[in-house]
C-alpha cells in the first residue's frame, strides 16, 4: 500500500515548506490519505529533532578544524619517514652482521695460513690445528645469523 504523493509530501515538509509553501492540491491529498497523515506526523518529528540538534551542535572554528588536518598530516608524514628508516636499519644491520661474520671467517683463514707458515713450536703450545673446515664455518655463519639477526632487528624497530 503505497501513496504516489509520498514522497513529495515527504519532500515539502522536510524542506520546511509545509504546509505553507507547497501547493493547494498537495495538501487537501495529504489530508485525505492516511499514508500521507502519518507521514506528515512523523516528519514533523524529525524535523523538530533534526533542528534541535543543529542548534545545540558544537562546530569549532575552522581554523581549529585546518590546525588539526595539518598536525594530523605531519603526524602521518612522520610514521610514514619512520617506518622507511626502519626498514632501512633492519637492512644496514644484516648487511653489518653478515659482513662482520666475513670478516671472521676471513680472519679464521688468514690465522689458519699464518700458523701454518710460521713454527711456534719454541712457543711450547700444545699442537692447535686452525684450519677452518667449510661445513664448521657454515654452521657457524647460519647460527650466527640466526641468533643476531632478531637482536639486530629489536635495536633497528625498538622505539625509546
Amino acid at each position: 500500500m503505497n501513496c504516489e504523493r509520498e514522497f513529495d509530501v515527504l519532500d515539502a515538509v522536510m524542506s520546511g515548506r509545509w504546509p505553507d509553501g507547497c501547493d493547494e492540491e498537495l495538501r487537501l491529498h495529504a489530508h485525505q490519505c492516511a499514508i500521507c497523515v502519518d507521514l506528515i506526523e512523523v516528519a514533523h518529528a524529525v524535523r523538530s529533532e533534526h533542528l534541535d540538534e543543529m542548534q545545540e551542535a558544537n562546530v569549532p572554528p575552522s581554523g581549529v578544524v585546518w590546525w588539526k588536518a595539518q598536525r594530523r598530516a605531519r603526524q602521518e608524514a612522520v610514521t610514514a619517514a619512520a617506518r622507511t628508516i626502519t626498514a632501512v636499519q633492519t637492512g644496514m644491520m644484516a648487511a653489518a652482521v653478515i659482513i662482520g661474520l666475513a670478516i671472521i671467517g676471513g680472519v679464521g683463514v688468514i690465522v689458519a695460513q699464518v700458523t701454518n707458515v710460521f713454527d711456534f713450536s719454541w712457543f711450547h703450545l700444545p699442537a692447535i690445528d686452525f684450519t677452518p673446515n667449510g661445513s664448521v664455518v657454515m654452521l657457524v655463519t647460519i647460527v650466527s645469523l640466526l641468533l643476531l639477526a632478531p637482536v639486530a632487528i629489536w635495536f633497528a624497530v625498538h622505539e625509546d
